[in-house]
């Protein structure tokens, strides 16, 4: 055998012995860490790369990742069942994405760093609580939210990073955290809801009004804050703090 041939049949035989990336999809059937593969269909533990699904079919619906610095394509979370996940940090670089036919709570209590921009989708009666921190690094988060629960996505934790966030659906999203993000902001369609004095990142950034949509303001001091109104607009700054009044934006 030649060194060449050599190299690569233990190059074969170190591959054989790991999991490749793929979907793997959470029963939750023995203990509840995301480590002990017979909580996943096929009995195998996530690795990098892979895209995670949480169904309603499932023993276990508070689910925590014991694995360290593990980065993940996409998260899911289909059906009614509600959520919560919880433990170690991940890199997520697809988004993620919760829809239910009824009213659904799912609860991400863990931090995220994103790996690429991406889209957080919350479509349908689903609702969506994020409160570990986000590190957008210079990337864009674009939250799509399209359903009749308001707030249908609410992000309590801190969100850093220089990159922005994009709101898009006509539902709502809310920001309550210690927000430090220098992007922008940019409102498509629906609803923001600012709930603390940095829920809009830091004064870097501007928010931008981008054809639709409205900005609301709950009891909040916020100065400082550029705001962008592009091309014909039909939507409103509304302020509730201590009086309620709607703020025309001009056309």
């Amino acid at each position: 055998m030649t060194f060449t041939s050599f190299c690569l049949a233990a190059l074969l035989l170190a591959a054989g012995g790991r999991a490749t990336a793929a979907t793997r999809t959470w029963d939750g059937s023995s203990d509840g860490y995301w480590g002990t593969a017979a909580n996943w269909s096929g009995n195998v533990a996530p690795v990098h790369g892979d895209d995670l699904v949480f169904p309603s079919a499932a023993t276990r619906f508070l689910a925590t990742n014991n694995l360290a610095s593990l980065r993940l394509t996409t998260i899911t979370f289909s059906g009614g069942a509600s959520y919560t996940l919880r433990g170690n940090s991940i890199t997520l670089t697809n988004g993620i994405s919760a829809s239910s036919s009824t009213v659904a709570d799912y609860t991400l209590d863990h931090s995220i760093t994103c790996g690429a921009s991406q889209t957080f989708t919350c479509v349908t009666d689903s609702r969506l609580l994020l409160n570990g921190s986000i590190n957008l690094g210079a990337f864009t988060l674009t939250v799509d939210v399209n359903g009749i629960v308001s707030p249908q996505v609410e992000i309590t934790g801190a969100i850093g990073g220089s990159g922005g966030i994009v709101k898009a659906g006509s539902g709502t999203l809310r920001l309550s955290g210690a927000n430090t993000f220098s992007g922008d902001v940019v409102i498509n369609d629906g609803g923001l809801e600012a709930y603390s004095n940095t829920a809009l990142g830091n004064t870097v950034g501007a928010t931008v009004f981008n054809g639709g949509g409205n900005l609301v303001l709950y009891n909040v001091a916020i100065s400082g804050e550029t705001l962008n109104v592009q091309g014909s607009y039909d939507g409103a700054l509304k302020v509730f703090a201590p009086e309620s009044r709607n703020v025309p934006l001009p056309a």
